[in-house]
């Protein structure tokens, strides 16, 4: 962070005169300005964004301004926070703090034009500005590839789990909606496997994971209000499911003991042993099932973790990576207990991911809480706790919509391009189909951060071309 500072101060400083006067933040403007009364900011997330809400709708620029920064210190990665405090600086001319902002989003692949709104007017005409603003512009011109495979039929309605079925060549894949267990092929024939009902105890469904070796496959499922047979009384309850990969048939079902509060199994991840570690995205706690036992018991707690997504093990299961959907990538070391961040460039967010694969010694993950949406490549090194390349494999793609998970077979991901959450009618119908595309994870050039020397060619570059088309 302090390195991207430096960057936007040495480019603000050198580049831009009407900077200098800006930033000496002259007495007459002070004294326009009445002061804002020291209160204090809550630590709740949703009560900060009413405030910060009120504070604009009323004009209370630095009170605005205080609650943006309070929203933006407890979710760092948030580019929409970044992207609003940044214009909040530019409603008091505060342009090095907006600049600032501006390049982190921009070198962190961000898609904003700051063009659109009108609280950018007291930053704007200034090359530093039509430089990054430019940049982030261009993040939104699709890149990779994002090939079709097939279309689901509109009749399965909100699909989230999914898998490949070597035996039976087919996709595996839940629905939220309706609890069902479809076998898909790639054609887009369909046939259901299972569906929860009031005997078997299943409700939405989450995840789904194949055990080749053993050839079975496991469901995770929770009641949720999507579900459409949801009752009240359910509300809280999890349990994971076993079926026999051959035929479909249901062999064991390990309900979630009782113990007083609400748990909602999502996402999991196998090992070597048979055992299936789930995380619960109610709250931040991760359990496991190992063979032999008849419940899933407590294997981990993340009290500092909002909302856990996705696990992956190493292949020495020895490492479990873990995405939080607003506080990025986390990895836990199984023989120790301890849970860090893996060692990463300060402009790379990991923030706003669902599905997140190993290939080889790098993750693959899907962001659909970053704008815009992509699919990423992370090589980690030997030791499997530093990022040291990255790679943009699928960047705004025409048909994503939300891509939330997938399956890696071989060298390509298979993923659902678009979500159905948010885009039910009162009906519980969806507007459109949802897509399953390919993208292939091994052929794809590392994205490289400019340094400053490159910044500065480049900007220089950038104002003689200006220059050459105003004459």
């Amino acid at each position: 962070m302090k390195n991207i500072y430096c960057v936007a101060v040495l480019l603000i400083s050198l580049l831009t005169t009407a900077m200098v006067s800006a930033q000496a933040e002259p007495e007459t403007q002070a004294a326009a300005s009445p002061a804002v009364k020291t209160f204090a900011l809550p630590d709740s997330v949703p009560q900060l964004q009413q405030l910060a809400d009120k504070a604009y709708s009323q004009k209370q620029t630095r009170a605005y301004i205080k609650i943006l920064e309070q929203l933006h210190q407890l979710r760092p990665l948030d580019t929409e926070y970044m992207y609003r405090l940044a214009l909040a600086y530019s409603l008091v001319d505060n342009k090095r703090e907006a600049y600032d902002l501006m390049l982190l989003l921009q070198q962190q692949g961000a898609a904003y034009d700051f063009n659109t709104s009108d609280d950018s007017k007291n930053i704007r005409g200034t090359e530093v500005y039509e430089y990054i603003n430019d940049l982030m512009v261009e993040a939104s011109t699709p890149a990779g590839v994002a090939e079709n495979v097939l279309t689901l039929s509109k009749d399965i309605v909100l699909p989230e789990g999914i898998d490949w079925d070597p035996i039976n060549n087919t996709f595996l894949i839940g629905t939220i909606s309706d609890g069902k267990v479809l076998r898909v092929s790639e054609d887009g024939k369909y046939s259901t496997l299972f569906q929860a009902d009031a005997g078997n105890g299943m409700w939405s469904i989450f995840d789904i994971k194949v055990d080749q070796q053993r050839k079975i496959f496991w469901v995770s499922s929770a009641a949720l209000s999507m579900f459409k047979n949801y009752k009240p009384g359910d509300y809280g309850r999890s349990a994971l499911f076993k079926f026999d990969l051959q035929s479909g048939k249901l062999l064991e079902r390990f309900p979630m003991a009782l113990d007083g509060n609400p748990h909602s199994f999502a996402n999991m991840a196998l090992a070597e042993d048979g055992s299936v570690y789930i995380a619960d995205s109610q709250t931040p706690v991760i359990y496991i099932l190992k063979p032999g036992d008849k419940s899933p018991k407590l294997f981990a707690t993340f009290p500092k973790l909002l909302s856990i997504r996705s696990l992956v093990l190493n292949k020495e299961n020895t490492y479990l990576y873990i995405s939080d959907y607003s506080k990025g990538l986390f990895l836990l070391n199984l023989e120790l207990g301890q849970v860090r961040q893996p060692i990463m460039s300060d402009t790379l967010n990991t923030s706003g991911i669902d599905g997140m694969y190993q290939w080889n010694n790098s993750l693959v993950i899907i962001q659909n809480g970053f704008k815009p949406n992509r699919v990423m490549r992370l090589q980690l090194d030997d030791a499997g706790v530093e990022i040291t390349e990255v790679a943009a494999l699928a960047v705004a793609q025409p048909v994503f919509d939300n891509p939330n998970f997938g399956v890696l077979r071989g060298d390509w991901l298979y993923y659902f391009a678009n979500s159905h959450w948010g885009s039910l009618d009162r009906s519980g119908r969806a507007s459109r189909p949802v897509s399953i595309v390919r993208t292939g994870v091994a052929k794809a050039p590392n994205v490289i951060n400019p340094d400053l020397d490159t910044l500065m060619e480049k900007l220089q570059k950038h104002k003689q071309t200006k220059l050459s088309e105003q004459l």
